[in-house]
């Protein structure tokens, strides 16, 4: 069994705490039509701002949120990704 320190016990469950609330943001705004999905990915409002999500080549999600400059994916997508994730938006049809 691996034994993990407090410090990285915390840490994981600080990720997780993140990882959980934006996945509910990412519902709430499907939910209520904040993902307009477009051409190149997405526009996504959200807290009164309007967000650009694109999907990527390699299927990752870019967005132009301040989340999304801080982190640049380190900490997971953010709710805008999420969002357009969830809505289908990009996805490709199986041949």
């Amino acid at each position: 069994a691996v034994h993990l320190g407090d410090a990285a016990a915390e840490l994981l469950g600080e990720a997780a705490a993140v990882a959980s609330s934006a996945g509910m943001g990412a519902r709430a705004l499907v939910e209520s039509g904040a993902v307009d999905p477009d051409d190149a990915g997405a526009t996504v409002r959200s807290a009164g701002q309007v967000y650009r999500v694109r999907r990527l080549a390699d299927d990752a999600y870019t967005c132009t949120c301040p989340w999304w400059a801080k982190h640049r994916g380190q900490r997971g997508p953010c709710k805008h990704a999420l969002a357009t994730r969830m809505a289908g938006v990009g996805e490709r049809e199986a041949v």
